[in-house]
C-alpha cells in the first residue's frame, strides 16, 4: 500500500486483458492501450511492452533472499524514496523475518528488515503510517500468533533493522488481507484485515502519534462470518455496504488516477 499524492499509479489491471501497469511516482504517467503498457519513467524500461522478462536468484539476477523456505508476503512500493520500485519478502518459520531489495543503478540490494524469529502470515501492506512520508510496513502473525505488527521505516539508515510496532497482541490467531484506507471517513486511514481464527473482519484506526502510543491499536469487531452463532442478517448487510466503503476507500488511500 501506497503514501497518498506520491505514490505508486496503478492504472489498469484487468484479468481480461492481464494486463497490470506500474510507474515511478516522480513524472511517470501510465497508459493502457489494446494490452500495451505505455510507460515512460526514470526506472529504465522494466515496465516497457509486454512480454515481461524473468528475473530469478537461481539465476543470478537477484540476491538469493536470507529468509526461510515458506516466503509468505511480497509487496511492491518505493520503499528509499528515489522514486523506483523496491519490494518487501516476508517468511516464517526460520530465517530473516522480512527483508527489502533495494532498487539500484548496479542491481538489487538487500536488506534486512527483521531478523526474526516470527511467522508472518501471507499478505502485508506497505504505507505511510506514522506520516514521515516513508512507507512502513504492516504485516499479521500465523496459525500461531495472535499478533499483527508494524514496522518503522528508518529512513536513511538502511544498515539496521527496522524498529517493530505491536498492533494487536490478544485473542485468536492468524490475519491477512490486510488493507489501508480511510474507510469511515474520518480523513484519517484505518488498518482492515481478517482474523481467521475469529472468522472475524476486524478494523483498527491508525493512531495519531503511531510511534509513541503505546500498543496495541484500538481495534473493533466489524464483520463475523455467518455460521459461527454471532452474524445476523442485520449484521450481514452492514457487512456488504462495508465493503463497498473499504473499495472507495482504498481507491482513495492509494491516489489511483492518471498522472497529468
Amino acid at each position: 500500500m501506497l503514501r497518498r499524492r506520491e505514490s505508486l499509479s496503478v492504472i489498469g489491471a484487468s484479468v481480461a486483458s492481464a494486463s497490470l501497469a506500474l510507474s515511478c511516482r516522480q513524472g511517470g504517467r501510465v497508459e493502457t492501450r489494446e494490452n500495451r503498457v505505455v510507460a515512460p519513467n526514470p526506472c529504465g524500461e522494466a515496465f516497457a511492452d509486454p512480454p515481461w522478462k524473468r528475473l530469478s536468484s537461481a539465476k543470478g539476477d537477484l540476491p538469493v533472499p536470507s529468509t526461510s523456505d515458506q516466503q509468505t508476503g511480497s509487496m511492491v512500493g518505493d520503499i528509499d524514496g528515489d522514486g523506483c520500485l523496491d519490494f518487501v519478502i516476508t517468511n516464517r518459520r526460520k530465517g530473516d523475518a522480512a527483508i527489502w531489495m533495494q532498487n539500484t543503478a548496479q542491481g538489487r540490494k538487500q536488506h534486512i528488515i527483521d531478523p526474526g524469529p516470527l511467522n508472518i502470515e501471507a499478505g502485508g501492506v506497505l504505507f505511510d503510517i506514522d506520516g514521515d512520508g516513508r512507507l512502513d510496513l504492516v504485516a499479521g502473525g500465523d496459525n500461531s500468533s495472535n499478533e499483527v505488527w508494524w514496522w518503522e521505516n528508518p529512513h536513511p539508515d538502511y544498515d539496521r533493522p527496522w524498529k517493530r510496532h505491536t498492533i494487536k497482541q490478544s485473542d485468536k490467531t492468524q490475519h491477512h488481507d490486510l488493507m489501508i484506507g480511510d474507510v469511515l471517513g474520518p480523513g484519517r486511514p484505518q488498518l482492515v484485515f481478517w482474523n481467521q481464527g475469529a472468522s472475524a473482519l476486524l478494523l483498527a484506526p491508525i493512531p495519531e502519534n503511531p510511534r509513541t502510543r503505546p500498543s496495541p491499536w484500538d481495534i473493533q469487531m466489524i464483520y463475523h462470518r455467518a455460521g459461527t452463532g454471532h452474524s445476523s442478517a442485520g449484521r450481514d448487510a452492514r457487512f456488504r455496504l462495508f465493503r463497498a466503503r473499504i473499495r472507495r476507500g482504498i481507491l482513495a488511500a492509494l491516489d489511483i488516477r492518471p498522472r497529468r
